[in-house]
């Protein structure tokens, strides 16, 4: 693959992109505001403000600015998740893909058979406790079940069962969805591309330390996101720097996997 290869429109890319876009304007927004401050604090006309004026200034010039890592940690999870969702979005879009093409039951292969029937009857069985982020309803699980069978000319893959896979920050399971719905993707492949090799710093080094250092830094994005999902602004693992270095790097895996 290669970042410069001509990619499919995908309105997952589009929102992922966005999320990133708004975490990278937000922080910049912060040190503009900073040093607006620095630059206004020496120079505001007291003499023009009036009392209740002059009570804001003083009490915002007086104000300590908060611990950074509540902020740092909020839009480590939204870009994390916003990822998550990117990756779910794609399997989902593919599913789509076939669906629309009408696929006849038997040429598809069996593992997309038994994946697509397994998966809707997993989510059919969870008829009172769905996910809450999946938009699927009884009826739509039945008819893609029902649709699955030999002779059908039209199996309705079911999307959201397909794209409800645990662990897929770290892209193994999203890349044997995948390989399954036609479209084989790996680290290996990934790491060929010229974006990826930028973004983790590696340009020239081999594929495979390109690929190992891709799925250490996915993985690591895991066990943040997890983190501090589930110890709050207490997970101090996240700092300017690595915020910026993942960015890199899950915007760039975005655009190959859509290349």
């Amino acid at each position: 693959m290669s970042a410069a290869t001509q990619r499919r429109p995908s309105p997952a890319l589009g929102s992922f992109e966005s999320v990133l876009d708004a975490g990278e304007k937000w922080l910049a927004w912060i040190d503009d505001a900073e040093r607006f401050h620095a630059i206004l604090k020496d120079k505001i006309p007291w003499e023009q403000l009036d009392a209740t004026s002059k009570a804001a200034v003083q009490a915002r010039l007086k104000a300590s600015a908060p611990t950074s890592q509540l902020l740092l940690n909020s839009l480590y999870l939204t870009m994390a998740s916003a990822f998550e969702e990117f990756l779910r979005s794609i399997i989902q879009e593919s599913a789509t893909h076939l669906s629309t093409r009408k696929t006849k039951y038997e040429d598809m292969n069996a593992e997309l058979r038994n994946l697509h029937l397994r998966e809707a009857a997993r989510l059919l069985r969870r008829l009172d406790a769905r996910p809450d982020y999946l938009a699927v309803t009884t009826e739509d699980l039945c008819s893609a079940i029902g649709s699955c069978v030999p002779g059908s000319v039209a199996v309705r893959l079911c999307e959201p069962a397909l794209g409800d896979v645990d662990g897929l920050i770290r892209l193994e399971s999203f890349f044997e969805r995948m390989k399954a719905l036609g479209q084989p993707m790996s680290f290996d492949v990934i790491a060929n591309d010229a974006g990826v090799v930028g973004a983790l710093k590696l340009t020239g080094s081999p594929t495979r330390t390109v690929a190992k250092a891709l799925k250490h830094c996915v993985e690591a994005v895991s066990k943040n996101r997890n983190r501090i999902a589930h110890m709050g602004s207490s997970a101090a693992d996240v700092d300017r720097t690595l915020i910026g270095d993942h960015r890199q790097v899950l915007k760039a895996v975005s655009l190959a996997i859509c290349s």
